[in-house]
């Protein structure tokens, strides 16, 4: 998927922040190259007194037997994933998240994916199941045709993941691929991680 760098990392910080309200705490940004660079990578740091916005109704939803509600997931660690399954970015942070959910589950952390689609053909459901199971994917996927979630998060590119605490605040995030360029992102999520389960329920 294609990134509008750094610049535009920063635009939608402020857009979201503006949309939900957010209390900033720091910024840290890396960026993959010129403006249309693929795979740069932007992480924000939030204060942790932002409610994280509830999923809208009528979504259908994948490896779960019913929708899930950000009410459902107090007192765990959700790893939000917004992608589209043609995204080659979107794939490669993939083995991370597996790898998160294999981990951390049994220790309080919930993986979800946000499946917003870019164009026409990434709409349809049994295409995403196809791909879900191709890469191996278990956990719960929200599909977005309608780009309800997208439009609640004011989210503006694939891949980006973003990291709510027990209490159900946003505390961080990472736009892009997380390893790009030998950036180590996947390290530093999985260390929030960790720092967010050990915090007191």
């Amino acid at each position: 998927m294609r990134r509008n760098g750094w610049l535009a990392g920063v635009i939608g910080m402020v857009v979201l922040a503006s949309a939900l309200g957010l209390g900033l705490v720091g910024v840290a940004a890396q960026d993959g190259g010129d403006g249309d660079s693929e795979g740069g990578d932007v992480d924000y740091t939030w204060s942790g007194d932002v409610n994280a916005p509830d999923f809208p109704q009528g979504a259908d939803w994948i490896n779960v037997s019913e929708p899930i509600s950000i009410d459902d997931l107090r007192g765990k660690v959700v790893l939000l994933d917004f992608w589209t399954y043609g995204c080659i970015n979107c794939i490669h942070n993939q083995p991370a998240y597996k790898d998160w959910h294999e981990r951390f589950s049994s220790k309080g952390a919930v993986v979800l994916g946000i499946h917003t689609p870019e164009g026409e053909g990434d709409r349809k459901l049994e295409s995403i199941r196809k791909a879900l199971h191709d890469q191996g994917l278990a956990y719960a996927v929200a599909v977005d045709n309608k780009k309800e979630n997208w439009t609640a998060w004011a989210n503006h590119m694939w891949p980006s993941v973003y990291l709510i605490d027990k209490e159900g605040y946003v505390r961080y995030w990472w736009y892009g691929e997380m390893n790009w360029q030998g950036v180590e992102g996947e390290k530093w999520m999985r260390s929030r991680i960790q720092q967010l389960l050990a915090e007191p329920d």
